[in-house]
């Protein structure tokens, strides 16, 4: 789904990665029987997949009406409460709230597997149900391990840096045309307005960006308390722009591991982008 959308020009929101869960998949075929090529055993199961289908799940629907029918409530209950339980144990030590959201559907289909089970509609074993589960659960983990929609927005910062951080001009070309942004190679930055970061990110909150870049010891500050530096242009006039260090173009988005401090060239930085 994410691919689909981006490659439209679209940008796919954290909480669409939730709803629809993209999942990495390779090799799903199992191995063809003796004397059959892949794309014959390919063709069999779609004929077969053509021909046979709807039993399990109308003798799903109506076990479940079935399970319904004495006393709901209780079986609702129940059924939340497991739901809740799973969610429990599938969810790792650190998550993200919008990861969260996503285990739980993992955790809803756990219950579903485990009452498919009882009904005689699947024939595995509960246990079987949990560790297809958990190791799906842990595949989609690995595949995206952060779907917020700050982290995705830094993904957006460094690609556009990449992309364009060695053709942005410099504080002293005054003439640059609709600029995308400027860098200061003396302090070894990148430097936006508002605007310029806002499209830098993809991002309707440059803020929160801009908070998690501090956070990351990315962000330059060069007064406490303001996410924004105060910077000299080519007239000699002072204004403010979002500040980002040169090594946020090879930072691990994905493990957030920075050190206390991270070193630019021959200076470091403190927690708040300003130089010891």
């Amino acid at each position: 789904m994410l691919e689909a959308i981006e490659r439209k020009g679209g940008r796919a929101k954290a909480g669409m990665l939730v709803r629809l869960i993209d999942l990495p998949a390779t090799n799903l075929l199992p191995t063809p029987p003796a004397g059959m090529a892949p794309s014959e055993f390919s063709n069999h199961i779609k004929s077969l997949c053509g021909t046979y289908y709807g039993t399990a799940g109308r003798a799903f629907v109506e076990f479940m009406v079935d399970q319904l029918r004495d006393d709901a409530e209780s079986v609702i209950d129940h059924l939340r409460a497991t739901v809740d339980q799973f969610t429990r144990e599938l969810t790792p030590p650190v998550t993200t709230p919008l990861q969260e959201r996503a285990i739980r559907r993992f955790a809803a289909i756990r219950v579903a597997g485990h009452a498919a089970v009882e009904a005689g509609v699947l024939p595995y074993t509960t246990e079987e149900v949990d560790a297809c589960v958990t190791e799906v659960l842990e595949s989609w983990l690995s595949y995206r391990p952060s779907v917020t929609d700050v982290q995705r927005s830094l993904v957006h910062l460094q690609d556009f840096i990449v992309r364009n951080g060695a053709s942005l001009p410099t504080f002293n070309e005054p003439h640059a045309a609709n600029p995308k942004g400027f860098r200061d190679s003396s302090r070894g930055i990148f430097a936006f307005t508002d605007a310029q970061f806002a499209a830098a990110t993809a991002s309707g909150n440059i803020v929160e960006v801009a908070k998690e870049l501090r956070r990351q010891k990315f962000l330059f500050c060069n007064e406490t308390g303001r996410l924004k530096a105060k910077l000299k242009i080519s007239s000699g006039a002072e204004s403010r722009f979002y500040g980002i260090h040169r090594a946020f173009i090879t930072a691990d988005l994905h493990k957030n591991d920075s050190d206390d401090s991270v070193t630019i060239g021959s200076e470091s930085v403190d927690q708040e982008g300003n130089e010891i």
